[in-house]
């Protein structure tokens, strides 16, 4: 597996990903269309934030997001494709989002996780620092976490 730059032909293909992963916690259809778009990527995320790829020739087993602004970083996304949960995909992305923050001048990450996935943030170093509300679901509030890079 290697980690390269997301390319715009395959952002469709890599936004799939993100509700193939996100349907893996049990969500509903109308839940996951509700998440569609801010699940998706787009020609503009590639230009403004880090998009990779975690990759074994032409099967796409994950894809991560980092945006910094200045001291803090978020990650946007982190998803794993479901054939791949359980193989170090996850912790290999984390890495390269902690790398790329930290080499942007980021001294925090901030994370906003599904509730299902928070507990793997949390085994990766993160600390819970209180909640955030979704961004596709009105009154539904997401753990966030907070990387001292």
């Amino acid at each position: 597996m290697e980690i390269r730059t997301a390319r715009t032909d395959e952002l469709a293909e890599l936004s799939a990903l993100c509700l193939r992963s996100k349907a893996w916690w049990g969500y509903d259809d109308e839940f996951m269309e509700a998440c569609r778009e801010e699940l998706s990527l787009t020609p503009g995320d590639l230009e403004s934030t880090a998009v990779a790829v975690l990759a074994d020739g032409t099967q796409v087993a994950g894809v991560a997001q980092v945006d910094v602004d200045g001291e803090w970083a978020e990650l946007d996304k982190l998803f794993i494709d479901p054939s791949a949960i359980g193989t170090g995909a996850g912790r290999t992305l984390w890495e390269w989002s902690v790398e790329t923050a930290r080499d942007s001048g980021a001294v925090k990450l901030e994370i906003v996780a599904d509730p299902g996935a928070a507990s793997f943030y949390e085994h990766m170093g993160a600390v819970p620092a209180g909640s955030a509300p979704s961004g596709s679901i009105a009154g539904r509030s997401l753990p966030r976490l907070v990387l001292e890079l």
